[in-house]
């Protein structure tokens, strides 16, 4: 350690489960193994957050179609941003509002410049 600094962690903490992702990786930066730290799989940590997001997200989505409110989620506002069909902004907050309206309204005048 930088200094002779001594840093204690608390492995009996109600918290330290959710806190450390696992001990092994803990035991591998205290001791500034960098090999372990780098061979770390990460891919579990990264599956249970994505899990946790999509559950969480879901459920959001339920509360919104139970409460009758209209919900996107990233997926969707992603899509309608990049989309050619639908309008990627508006302007009132109601989404029922918007409708594909004609460009040309029969007030464009052919000048020739075609």
């Amino acid at each position: 350690m930088a200094h002779n600094e001594v840093y204690l962690v608390a492995k009996d903490h109600e918290k330290h489960a959710s806190a450390c992702t696992s001990d092994e990786l803990l035991l591998a930066i205290l001791n500034a193994n960098q090999r372990a730290v780098f061979d770390h799989d990460f891919t579990q940590v990264e599956k249970a957050a994505h899990d946790q997001r999509v559950h969480n997200e879901e459920v959001i989505k339920e509360i919104m179609t139970f409460k009758g409110v209209q919900y996107d989620d990233e997926h969707s506002q992603l899509q309608r941003k990049y989309s050619y069909y639908e309008p990627n902004r508006e302007f009132t907050g109601k989404r029922e509002d918007l409708k594909l309206k004609r460009i040309d309204d029969g007030t464009f005048i052919d000048n020739g410049y075609r």
